[in-house]
């Protein structure tokens, strides 16, 4: 399984994180993004409040999410958390998350705080779900 994770100082504008990954070979992988602030508040008090994340191929937008439990795929996102033993997200929290299938290429996530919590520190968490 692959994993990739990254913790920074995020805001919005120019104070985003924004790593990148690549899907190599000729398969579409199923993969879990996850941008995590609230569900580290009891570890980490100065965790961003409300984190979105965006997943971008190129500069066309492939999918976002604000609020991980808003996502309409949450039954499927929820059962391969659970599947590959990933620590689960606060019920209720604003972390955000998606389950999304990525065809071979390179990609971009935009990670940020929101307009009501613009800073803090968060994670940004990549498993292969599948």
């Amino acid at each position: 399984m692959m994993a990739l994770a990254f913790r920074a100082q995020v805001g919005t504008g120019a104070k985003v994180l924004i790593p990148g990954f690549v899907i190599s070979g000729t398969q579409f992988k199923t993969s879990i993004i996850r941008g995590v602030g609230p569900t580290m508040k009891s570890t980490l008090p100065a965790a961003v409040s409300d984190p979105k994340i965006t997943l971008y191929s190129g500069s066309t937008v492939i999918a976002t999410n604000d609020d991980y439990e808003s996502s309409p795929d949450i039954p499927e996102l929820l059962f391969h958390t659970n599947r590959i033993g990933l620590s689960p997200l606060l019920a209720g929290s604003k972390d955000a998350a998606m389950l999304v299938r990525l065809a071979p290429g390179a990609y971009t996530v935009k990670l940020e705080g929101s307009a009501d919590a613009p800073e803090g520190l968060a994670l940004i968490e990549l498993y292969e779900a599948e």
